[in-house]
Protein backbone atom coordinates (compact mmCIF):
# COMPACT_ATOMS: atom_id res chain seq x y z
CA UNK A 1 0.00 0.00 0.00
CA UNK A 2 0.98 3.19 -0.66
CA UNK A 3 2.85 5.29 2.44
CA UNK A 4 1.21 8.48 1.02
CA UNK A 5 -2.49 7.66 0.56
CA UNK A 6 -4.47 10.22 2.08
CA UNK A 7 -8.30 8.77 0.88
CA UNK A 8 -9.12 5.41 0.40
CA UNK A 9 -12.67 3.70 -0.02
CA UNK A 10 -12.50 -0.08 -0.28
CA UNK A 11 -16.66 -0.55 -0.14
CA UNK A 12 -18.04 -3.64 -1.16
CA UNK A 13 -15.26 -5.39 -1.85
CA UNK A 14 -16.02 -8.92 0.28
CA UNK A 15 -12.72 -8.52 2.02
CA UNK A 16 -12.29 -10.18 5.31
CA UNK A 17 -8.92 -9.13 7.35
CA UNK A 18 -7.35 -6.06 6.91
CA UNK A 19 -3.63 -6.37 6.62
CA UNK A 20 -1.35 -5.95 9.28
CA UNK A 21 0.07 -3.13 7.93
CA UNK A 22 -2.84 -1.43 7.73
CA UNK A 23 -2.05 0.98 10.25
CA UNK A 24 1.30 1.74 8.74
CA UNK A 25 -0.61 3.84 6.37
CA UNK A 26 0.41 6.85 8.89
CA UNK A 27 -0.92 9.59 6.35
CA UNK A 28 -4.56 8.19 5.36
CA UNK A 29 -6.81 10.75 6.88
CA UNK A 30 -10.40 8.65 5.48
CA UNK A 31 -10.92 5.28 5.19
CA UNK A 32 -14.09 3.94 4.44
CA UNK A 33 -14.43 0.15 4.25
CA UNK A 34 -17.93 -0.42 4.54
CA UNK A 35 -19.95 -3.51 3.66
CA UNK A 36 -16.93 -6.40 3.76
CA UNK A 37 -16.46 -9.34 6.24
CA UNK A 38 -13.70 -7.16 8.65
CA UNK A 39 -14.13 -8.90 12.16
CA UNK A 40 -11.07 -7.48 13.68
CA UNK A 41 -10.51 -3.48 13.49
CA UNK A 42 -6.80 -3.86 15.62
CA UNK A 43 -4.95 -2.68 12.69
CA UNK A 44 -6.72 0.17 11.38
CA UNK A 45 -5.89 1.71 14.79
CA UNK A 46 -2.26 2.27 13.65
CA UNK A 47 -3.74 5.05 11.51
CA UNK A 48 -2.94 7.96 14.00
CA UNK A 49 -3.56 11.12 11.39
CA UNK A 50 -6.87 8.90 10.08
CA UNK A 51 -9.56 11.34 10.92
CA UNK A 52 -12.99 9.28 9.56
CA UNK A 53 -13.18 5.68 10.00
CA UNK A 54 -15.82 3.52 8.94
CA UNK A 55 -16.60 -0.26 9.11
CA UNK A 56 -20.33 -0.19 9.30
CA UNK A 57 -21.58 -3.19 7.90
CA UNK A 58 -18.98 -5.47 8.89
CA UNK A 59 -18.95 -8.04 11.77
CA UNK A 60 -16.61 -6.32 14.25
CA UNK A 61 -17.79 -7.65 17.42
CA UNK A 62 -15.70 -5.36 19.91
CA UNK A 63 -13.88 -1.96 19.88
CA UNK A 64 -10.43 -3.56 20.76
CA UNK A 65 -8.83 -0.68 23.53
CA UNK A 66 -5.85 0.52 21.04
CA UNK A 67 -8.68 3.02 19.53
CA UNK A 68 -7.50 5.31 21.87
CA UNK A 69 -3.88 5.37 19.63
CA UNK A 70 -6.26 7.41 16.93
CA UNK A 71 -5.74 10.54 17.97
CA UNK A 72 -7.01 12.61 15.11
CA UNK A 73 -10.48 10.47 14.87
CA UNK A 74 -13.16 12.76 14.20
CA UNK A 75 -15.79 10.17 12.76
CA UNK A 76 -16.14 7.15 13.19
CA UNK A 77 -18.86 4.41 12.17
CA UNK A 78 -19.10 0.91 13.31
CA UNK A 79 -22.94 0.43 12.77
CA UNK A 80 -24.55 -2.53 11.33
CA UNK A 81 -21.89 -4.60 13.14
CA UNK A 82 -22.14 -7.60 16.07
CA UNK A 83 -21.19 -4.92 18.74
CA UNK A 84 -22.67 -5.75 21.80
CA UNK A 85 -20.67 -3.15 24.36
CA UNK A 86 -19.16 0.60 24.14
CA UNK A 87 -15.80 0.03 24.85
CA UNK A 88 -14.43 2.55 27.34
CA UNK A 89 -11.43 3.03 25.58
CA UNK A 90 -13.68 4.95 22.78
CA UNK A 91 -13.94 7.81 25.31
CA UNK A 92 -10.05 7.90 25.93
CA UNK A 93 -9.30 9.39 22.29
CA UNK A 94 -7.66 11.99 22.88
CA UNK A 95 -9.51 14.50 20.15
CA UNK A 96 -13.26 14.88 20.95
CA UNK A 97 -14.82 12.50 18.12
CA UNK A 98 -17.90 14.98 16.90
CA UNK A 99 -19.83 11.85 15.31
CA UNK A 100 -19.80 8.11 16.28
CA UNK A 101 -22.34 5.64 14.85
CA UNK A 102 -22.56 2.04 16.68
CA UNK A 103 -25.21 0.30 16.45
CA UNK A 104 -26.02 -1.88 19.74
CA UNK A 105 -29.69 -3.74 19.67
CA UNK A 106 -30.51 -1.11 17.20
CA UNK A 107 -29.05 1.71 18.95
CA UNK A 108 -27.45 4.65 17.16
CA UNK A 109 -25.59 7.10 19.66
CA UNK A 110 -24.43 10.87 18.24
CA UNK A 111 -22.24 12.49 20.05
CA UNK A 112 -21.70 16.43 19.67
Amino acid sequence: MHQRLTFLDVSDNEINVLPPKFGDLKWLRVARLTRNHVVDMRPAVGMTACQELNLSQNQITQIPDTISNMTSLVTLDLSYNGLTVLHPAICLVSTPICYICITISFLCLHLT
